[in-house]
């Protein structure tokens, strides 16, 4: 479950953002993220992931993690962790998901900017495990995730997140 009622004491915190109290801690600019997802099938609910509007965590008899992440067809409808990544070589982002209507995608975003990084398409109305290859411009912290890119109706799903690449945490993988 998601951490509430901390309280810092006898601290000194230099070049705090003014939102800091009010922030997803993988949302923070200049502060390294992890460089993997965390609770990555929903086992904790929503615990180290961040939700646009309507983002949820459900449960799924269907799926092997009983928990989901779940996208629906609202404007900024998100399910996403920020994560450091590195720019030296490619990464993949593999999770498995679904989508009950075409419109929604795969994301990896710049944390600050939100410049769109890259992106793929859920097609698939039945799970299945997807990966999308993608390189970072700068080492830096990103939001990667799913979201709803220009679905009128429906949902997305997602379950088992996982980032292969460049990260020293990550598993082992070269092209």
């Amino acid at each position: 479950h998601p951490v509430t009622g901390v309280r810092f004491e006898n601290n000194v915190i230099d070049g705090i953002e003014a939102n800091f109290f009010e922030t997803v801690i993988t949302d923070m600019n200049h502060y390294r993220s992890a460089e993997q997802f965390m609770n990555a099938g929903f086992e904790h609910g929503r615990c180290f992931w961040s939700f646009g509007e309507n983002g949820k965590v459900a449960a799924d008899d269907t799926e092997d993690a009983k928990r989901i992440g779940v996208v629906d067809a609202q404007n900024g409808s998100a399910v996403y962790q920020g994560l450091f990544v590195k720019a030296d070589k490619p990464c993949i982002f593999r999770a498995k998901v679904c989508a009950s209507d075409k419109g929604f995608r795969m994301f990896v975003k710049d944390l600050e900017t939100q410049e769109l990084i890259a992106a793929r398409a859920i097609e698939n109305a039945e799970w299945d495990e997807l990966e999308m290859e993608f390189s970072v411009p700068a080492n830096g912290n990103y939001h990667i995730g799913i979201e709803n890119a220009k679905a009128e109706k429906g949902t997305a799903r997602i379950a088992n997140a996982m980032l292969m690449g460049n990260c020293e945490a990550a598993l082992e993988y070269d092209n």
